[in-house]
């Protein structure tokens, strides 16, 4: 994104608000998934969780195409999240893979099973609303083609931040997020990374919202640290979400790629 795009998208951010109709209170949103299948936004979770119950299923969609070569990834995802306890849900993601540029190789991604578990809520300005989120990654995808890195599980848990900014007439949250990956524990290769990331929520009118995010790692391995901003709309209907827009992975590391990525999803709760 240029220097003059991004003044006009501040722009708007900020002036939007004043031509709202009416107060726009960013907890009148309903809950939508992120590519992880918990509630979220596209890459970061939030620290709400579905009420008990409550069931959704999504289909995302990721295209990159990398700088300096022919290589070319498209994912599909399909996900089926549920709210088992009042603050506690849990899902799982199918991932399919298509690859190019480097040979043609595509088939089914590494199963993962997730899970949040809301702890507080947001008490006041200084301290915020509190969620623990964890995944299992399962070895499903095939080595020889692409389709993973190690033939291993691998689980993350991550300690989220929420806290709702109230202005005049319009509200945001903000969030951020941490914690740790490993995999191949007690076999030949082994990965540990920290992961952290950061997104605005900001809602445009009674059917759109603005999403904003960052995610990177740091000490990936293999000299693979790499670093994700994404600009998202969300759009809200009486049935179903739908969430599209842009990010731009960024290597930080030598081995990491730099490229770009078109992403959406549907979100359809029952």
């Amino acid at each position: 994104m240029n220097k003059k795009n991004l003044v006009w998208l501040l722009f708007l951010i900020w002036v939007q608000p004043a031509f709202a109709s009416e107060e726009l209170n960013v907890n009148d949103y309903p809950d939508a998934l992120n590519y992880k299948g918990l509630t979220g936004y596209y890459f970061v979770d939030s620290v709400q969780t579905l009420q008990k119950g409550a069931i959704q299923a999504s289909l995302f969609g990721i295209a990159f195409k990398e700088d300096s070569s022919n290589y070319k990834k498209g994912t599909a995802e399909a996900i089926l999240s549920a709210g088992l306890l009042d603050g506690l849900e849990a899902s799982i993601m199918v991932p399919y893979i298509v690859q190019g540029g480097n040979g043609n190789m595509s088939g089914l991604g590494d199963v993962k099973i997730a899970g949040k578990y809301h702890l507080i809520d947001q008490i006041d300005e200084d301290i915020p609303a509190l969620a623990l989120a964890a995944s299992v990654e399962f070895p499903t995808g095939d080595q020889n083609n692409g389709l993973r890195t190690v033939n291993s599980y691998g689980a993350d848990l991550l300690l989220i931040a929420q806290s709702k900014i109230d202005l005049e007439d319009y509200s945001l949250n903000l969030v951020a997020e941490g914690g740790v990956y490993g995999q191949d524990i007690n076999q030949t290769t082994q990965e540990k990374h920290i992961e952290y990331g950061a997104a605005g929520y900001l809602p445009l009118d009674d059917q759109w919202v603005l999403i904003i995010e960052g995610i990177g790692t740091s000490s990936y391995g293999n000299n693979q640290d790499y670093a994700i901003v994404s600009a998202s709309l969300r759009l809200f209907m009486k049935k179903f979400t739908l969430t599209g827009g842009i990010d731009r992975t960024i290597a930080i590391e030598t081995n990491a790629m730099n490229g770009t990525n078109l992403h959406g999803s549907i979100n359809l709760p029952f």
